[in-house]
């Protein structure tokens, strides 16, 4: 995924040639897609890049969560189903109940302390990075992406995917937790994941 406030994710001057961008995800300011590649020479191959459909972003941060989630955490009912959130900033001691199945995106920005809930069949969270954050998952169809997860408190349980047939990507989960004797980095109740 590149995705970037710039005009372009990828520019090629004319001297640019034989390049290929292909089957990748590209957000711009302005274009998605292939339309996203500035392309200046017509030897270069641009094609399948995704989203081929415009796509409206909401933003999520400390200052617009309250927006996005009630008191208790639970997702708005004004926020739209399929709706892709991208977080722009770093949450802190927050709980995050995913009752819609939406598109969370998070890019180069930390959940501390938090709780994430994914209650809605076909969720998708990418980017995450997290410290003393648990993930819960109670739902199918789950596509989760973990960059970083690192327990330093008293969380014994990581991840838990109660849910089925989803598809989870970790990159590195790191337990120091003060209840190491117990600790578990992923519980599975589930099948097919």
């Amino acid at each position: 995924i590149i995705s970037t406030t710039a005009e372009n994710t990828v520019a090629m001057d004319k001297f640019s040639t034989e390049n290929v961008v292909e089957s990748n995800t590209l957000y711009a300011n302005t274009f998605i897609g292939d339309m996203s590649v500035d392309l200046a020479n017509s030897s270069n191959k641009i094609q399948y890049n995704k989203p081929s459909e415009i796509i409206t972003y909401y933003y999520l941060n400390e200052e617009t969560f309250n927006k996005f989630f009630n008191d208790d955490g639970t997702l708005k009912d004004v926020v739209p189903d399929t709706a892709v959130i991208l977080v722009t900033g770093n949450l802190n001691d927050k709980v995050m109940n995913i009752t819609k199945p939406v598109t969370l995106v998070f890019e180069k920005t930390i959940l501390e302390n938090s709780k994430v809930i994914v209650s809605a069949d076909a969720t998708t969270i990418t980017g995450i990075e997290a410290k003393d954050t648990q993930i819960i998952i109670n739902a199918n169809k789950t596509n989760l992406e973990v960059v970083t997860l690192d327990i330093t408190t008293d969380i014994t349980d990581a991840i838990i995917v109660n849910g089925d047939n989803n598809n989870i990507d970790i990159k590195s989960i790191n337990m120091q937790t003060t209840n190491l004797a117990n600790a578990t980095a992923i519980t599975l109740t589930s099948k097919l994941n």
